[in-house]
């Protein structure tokens, strides 16, 4: 073997060493609430003098704020530090559920405000444009402050999360089954140019995925896969804490997952198989059919015989009080996700699946959906099982996903180094 001379080089200057260690203080004070400077010092292993003039700046930047004294153990109490969410705001939307849903949040995460807006049709030619106008409706009401505070705080940056193939660097919808001309859709541009603020864009499963690890049942886990069971069946894959998109940016289209030889030659381009058969939409459509082929359900008397009045919420009341059809249709869905969900297993061996989208909030979805499903996964997996969990953030996941991923690149751009807490 050639042996080499090393030779070490100092790689960073003082200039650098000074922003990385104020980039570090900010994302510390970031993440512990009320902290002294002394405590900073001691946690990170910077000296106190330096703390202490970067976080003189952070305060004349406004960044950071002094709350009062810490308990003393004598002598001179500590003043107490926080990070000032109220500096600014970002606003996170989610065109992945049936309706547009959107959030404004302070730079902590705190919601200030929410809004369910109008139901989307995914051949609507003009989507676009109502979404830039339910945005602008939604940032003309923060100008008046925010109620509960009584005070101001601009929107800094807003976050879409759309069902769609995205790059993920210029923000051009490559791919959107579900949405009619947005292939090729220059949407960050768009929108940047509308809002002449930072815009970010990110696949709206991903960005569900990021809320559950953020503040749902993943916050404890760094290996995550949130199983978005909504009109479009995805998964968002979470490993080390980091989303994994894949090369193609393609990773977790699992709707596009088949069953049985008989479908590999069916071409599936807008819709993949398991979101056209395992979707909560496919339940009300089943139901119909069946009730027209001459069905008997306990859903006709629910709905006093009006078909328009049928939906997947009225089929799974059906199905609690015992409805024989209601079920079997059901069961055929809880099979289907329980082949998705076993892939996701094998292949990726997370810590844990969080399930979420449209199924979380269906009436008896513990009994009639979480149950079943974890009793035929754990029946056919023979090695150690990752927790599976129904989401608790419901609904709310993809605008608090989309918020976080909105204020992380928001501030990581100034404060880009941070120490990882390892779980």
């Amino acid at each position: 073997m050639i042996s080499k001379k090393l030779r070490f080089y100092n790689t960073a200057n003082p200039k650098l060493q000074n922003e990385i260690n104020k980039s570090i203080v900010f994302n510390y004070l970031r993440e512990n609430k009320s902290i002294s400077r002394i405590k900073v010092s001691k946690d990170l292993k910077i000296s106190a003098p330096t703390v202490s003039k970067i976080v003189s700046g952070l305060i004349s930047e406004g960044y950071v704020i002094e709350v009062g004294k810490d308990e003393s153990t004598g002598g001179k109490r500590p003043t107490q530090l926080n990070f000032n969410s109220d500096i600014g705001s970002v606003i996170g939307v989610d065109l992945g559920k049936d309706r547009v849903r959107m959030v404004r949040c302070d730079l902590s995460g705190n919601i200030l405000e929410k809004q369910i807006g109008f139901k989307i049709f995914y051949k609507d030619t003009e989507l676009l444009n109502k979404i830039i106008k339910e945005i602008r409706l939604f940032i003309s009401k923060t100008k008046s402050g925010d109620k509960r505070r009584q005070k101001k705080i601009p929107v800094k940056a807003i976050c879409l999360g759309v069902p769609a193939d995205i790059d993920i660097d210029t923000g051009e919808i490559k791919g959107a089954p579900l949405f009619e001309g947005w292939e090729g859709l220059k949407l960050k541009e768009i929108l940047s140019r509308e809002f002449s603020l930072p815009i970010y864009i990110e696949n709206s499963t991903n960005i569900s995925a990021i809320g559950e690890n953020y503040c749902g049942e993943g916050k404890r886990f760094n290996d995550i896969v949130f199983l978005e069971v909504s009109e479009g069946i995805g998964a968002g894959i979470i490993i080390d804490n980091q989303i994994f998109r894949g090369s193609y940016n393609s990773a977790g289209e699992v709707g596009f997952i088949v069953a049985g030889k008989e479908n590999l030659y069916t071409t599936y381009k807008y819709k993949g198989y398991m979101e056209e058969i395992a979707s909560p939409g496919s339940i009300e459509r089943a139901i119909v059919k069946a009730i027209k082929g001459g069905g008997k359900t306990l859903v006709k008397e629910i709905v006093s015989n009006d078909m328009t009045r049928i939906d997947t919420s009225i089929v799974c009341k059906a199905a609690g009080l015992g409805d024989p059809l209601a079920n079997e249709i059901i069961k055929n869905v809880v099979e289907h996700l329980a082949i998705i969900t076993m892939n996701l297993i094998l292949i990726i061996n997370p810590e844990i699946i969080v399930i979420g989208g449209d199924i979380s909030t269906l009436p008896e979805v513990n009994n009639l959906f979480m149950e079943p499903l974890k009793s035929i996964v754990g029946r056919v997996i023979p090695f150690k099982l990752p927790e599976i969990k129904l989401s608790i953030l419901g609904d709310d996941g993809g605008i608090i996903g989309a918020s976080f991923f909105a204020v992380d690149n928001l501030l990581t751009e100034d404060f880009p180094y941070r120490i990882r807490k390892c779980l």
